[in-house]
Formats: structure tokens, sequence, C-alpha cells
């Protein structure tokens, strides 16, 4: 019993990526007004360009992590179908490589770094150094 605990308390950490990710696939719903069946009436490249440029860079890393760990199967259960569908985005992407996921991850640190590095109490830095 202890065991599956800790498998499925391992899955948490994918939760908040998938939350996210449910939310940004809803509001693109919305915004285009369709429903989940329709949505490959769209380019699923440009779905994905989309998705992936609006998500937190922790949820990226979250589900660049299960793919590396792979972890997909355990997670599926976990998925809306929302979420499952961009999950099969993402292994497209893979395949194709149309986004560079680690070039993203990094570049969104950056930025957060530099928004950040403003904010300390200490000295002036200068933000190209950076």
């Amino acid at each position: 019993m202890e065991n599956i605990r800790k498998k499925e308390g391992g899955m948490e950490k994918y939760i908040s990526a998938f939350n996210e990710i449910d939310l940004l696939m809803e509001e693109l719903f919305e915004i285009l007004k369709i429903g989940l069946g329709e949505i490959n009436a769209y380019p699923g490249e440009d779905m994905f360009r989309i998705i992936v440029n609006k998500t937190e860079v922790e949820s990226l890393k979250s589900i660049n992590e299960m793919f590396a760990k792979n972890d997909f199967s355990e997670a599926h259960r976990l998925m809306s179908p929302n979420v499952y569908i961009f999950v099969n985005w993402w292994c497209d992407n893979l395949d194709f490589m149309s986004v560079n996921i680690s070039s993203l991850i990094a570049s969104k640190e950056k930025a957060l770094i530099i928004s950040n590095a403003g904010k300390l109490p200490f000295g002036n830095f200068d933000k190209k150094i950076l």
C-alpha cells in the first residue's frame, strides 16, 4: 500500500502543470469559439506553439521531466482530455522539433531572472550582464 501512495505522490508534481495546460486550452477554445471535438480543424503545431509560449516555465519543466522519466503511462490517468491532446502535440513536437523546448525553457528562465534581478533590495544590476 505504501508503494502505491509513493507512486501517486510522485505524480503530484505533474498535477499543477496539467491544471495550467487545461486552463490555457480552455481559454484557447473560448477565443476560437470551438469545442474539444473541433480542435483537429486547426493546425496542431500552431496550437501547440500558442500554448507552450503561454505556459509557465515550471509547468514546461514538469512536462519535459515526465517524458524524460518515462512517466507518461502513469501520469496519463491524471490528464483531462485537453491535457491529453496537448501531450500528443508535445509528442509530435518531439518527432518534428517545431519548438525547441529546452531553448524555450532556458529563455523563460532567463526572463524570470532578469525580471527578478531588479526587485532585489541591494545594488543595481546591469541586465545585459545577466
